[in-house]
């Protein structure tokens, strides 16, 4: 297993607990985590109560990589050991046991460990840059095992990151200054690549690019996996299926997972044709592509894949309904096929005409999906500020009652939610005014609030909260 959570049990022996019963249990606990949430177990090999032994085992941990240190109070122990601990770098869950019995001595008190633990962390070591998770119950216990999990899901999307390679190709749209970022600070915080590439490389490529039999396949594909074809692009689709076998020939060829490409107005003006259906597809088969060299929108929307399983979008927070509290999420055609409501996906031409030179004559350029997404609980994540914030809320995408909504990709948001929490509109609308929110939206089916809580913790992101809507300038 490529996850690896090392172990240490400590204790005070002058508690008259049976402490090697329960440190034995939690060995025995490790080892049926690790089998149930898929990681492996790197034991200390003994439970431990004094410094010297703990920090050879730390050392050893180090050299072993672990990814995560999981430490349980047997009994209650030193605030010297802690303190070596919190300290020593790893990711870090301090975990407290009940009482195994509710009258006579106290045995373990090991929950009174738990308290002094994680407040020497936060006082005592304040100033330090310590993240950890306190864990309380038994093994059995649902609330101790839904909280172990949603940390081991996150500390892994974390570990997936670590290398993870990314291109910009092309910079920003023009005009787009809100969706810049510096890679730099991206690569820093969470231990991605990023590379940034001219726009030519890109170009040159697909002008190379022939009609061959995997261009010929992939456009039978795309007509294959959409529920209509329109008039203007059926003589298209070779054009750009092109496209689809270059951008991922060039993806993969060079170990990208996530793309911001500045497709606006580039490929229309450059090679006559919009990628929009494109990057839909490259979404779905595992190349995460965002529009308008957007790269903190593709990363929002490549943490949303690695948490769902499933296709992201990126879309414009573009029209309300402020009656019933709503909100459409539209863009030009770009979300993947899999995000659609059955029966509404086609492929057809962009909504702004434009020609491969001018992009102002009467030309239909193609090829872009149109579709209305499909119903169900959405979660709505995106970062900004070179990743040291992001938006965090939640809702329900409506069926058919606000209308189809605009030419392209859309659909009404409504029932939203921040925390699990109603969002009334007017806050939402004055949180994504005021704190300057990028117009990109990252949306994908499924509730993951509590997910993306927990790795936005660990990363040390902000999650913004909702500002109370008045009439006064914030």
């Amino acid at each position: 297993m490529d996850f690896r959570v090392g172990i240490i049990g400590i204790l005070n022996r002058t508690f008259p607990g049976n402490l090697d019963a329960v440190y034995s249990r939690f060995i025995e606990d490790a080892a049926s985590l690790g089998e149930e949430l898929g990681f492996a177990v790197v034991s200390a090999g003994k439970a431990l109560d004094n410094l010297d032994e703990v920090r050879v085992v730390l050392d050893r941990f180090r050299r072993e990589s672990i990814d995560f240190l999981l430490v349980q109070l047997c009994s209650i122990a030193s605030g010297k050991i802690m303190e070596v601990i919190a300290k020593a770098g790893f990711p870090l869950g301090i975990w407290g046991l009940p009482e195994p019995a509710d009258e006579g001595a106290v045995q373990l008190n090991s929950l009174c460990g738990l308290n002094m633990f994680c407040s020497i962390i936060r006082t005592y070591l304040k100033n330090e840059p310590i993240r950890y998770k306190w864990f309380y119950g038994s093994r059995q216990d649902r609330e101790f095992i839904d909280r172990f999990r949603l940390t081991i899901k996150a500390l892994k999307l974390i570990k997936q990151l670590k290398g993870m390679k990314a291109a910009i190709v092309g910079g920003i749209a023009p005009g787009f200054l809100n969706v810049y970022a510096d890679r730099r600070k991206l690569e820093g915080r969470f231990g991605i690549q990023v590379d940034e590439l001219d726009f030519s490389e890109l170009r040159d490529a697909v002008e190379r690019a022939g009609v061959g039999d995997a261009v010929k396949r992939i456009a039978g594909e795309m007509e294959a996996e959409v529920d209509a074809v329109s008039a203007d692009v059926k003589d298209k689709l070779e054009q750009n299926a092109i496209l689809y076998e270059t951008i991922d020939r060039f993806a993969r060829d060079r170990d990208y997972r996530c793309l911001a490409i500045s497709c606006w107005p580039r490929f229309r003006m450059e090679l006559g044709v919009m990628p929009c259906s494109v990057y839909g597809r490259l979404t779905d088969h595992g190349i995460v592509a965002a529009c308008e060299g957007d790269i903190e929108g593709a990363l929002s929307m490549y943490i949303l894949r690695a948490l769902a399983g499933s296709s992201p979008m990126i879309a414009d927070f573009t029209h309300t309904n402020p009656e019933k509290g709503a909100i459409q999420y539209w863009h030009c055609g770009n979300a993947p096929v899999s995000c659609g409501k059955k029966g509404t996906v086609q492929l057809t031409t962009h909504f702004k005409p434009g020609s491969r030179i001018t992009c102002g004559d009467d030309e239909k350029v193609g090829t872009v999906y149109d579709m209305v997404f499909a119903a169900g609980q959405y979660t709505v994540f995106r970062l900004m500020d070179d990743g040291t914030k992001c938006l965090l809320i939640s809702g329900e995408m409506l069926e058919d009652e606000l209308g189809p909504g605009f030419d392209g990709t859309r659909g009404w948001l409504g029932n939203l939610r921040y925390d699990h929490r109603e969002l009334p509109f007017w806050a939402l609308v004055q949180t994504i005014l005021t704190r300057g929110i990028p117009h990109h939206h990252c949306l994908v089916k499924g509730d993951l609030v509590d997910e993306l809580r927990e790795c936005m913790s660990w990363l040390g992101v902000q999650i913004i909260e909702p500002i109370e809507y008045t009439n006064t300038i914030c």
